[in-house]
């Protein structure tokens, strides 16, 4: 089962790039992986300056019920920069890729 982490962060003031590059500091330096852990992304709101997205995918047999202790320090680490919105997303059907095809 594939499952990913989601930290959203809508800064205050011009706070994105200093939470951004916090978090991609604390990503290159991790001492320890949680288990099934399989890659992390940071993005950015295309239109709205203040907002970015940090993604934690994972891949295992089961999703867990609670958010990751690595999640939780990420999301304890940028929450002075703004208002944080935490989340589990699952993927909605492993066994059928969706395709963006025109008919």
């Amino acid at each position: 089962m594939k499952w990913a982490e989601t930290i959203r962060l809508r800064s205050t003031g011009n706070n994105r790039e200093l939470a951004v590059a916090l978090l991609q500091d604390a990503l290159l330096h991790l001492e320890t992986k949680p288990a099934y852990f399989v890659d992390a992304e940071i993005y950015l709101h295309a239109t709205i300056a203040t907002d970015a997205s940090l993604a934690l995918s994972f891949e295992g047999p089961r999703c867990p019920e609670k958010i990751s202790a690595l999640s939780q320090r990420l999301a304890a680490a940028i929450s002075e920069y703004g208002l944080i919105e935490h989340a589990i997303w699952t993927v909605a059907h492993p066994e059928t890729p969706i395709s963006n095809t025109d008919s």
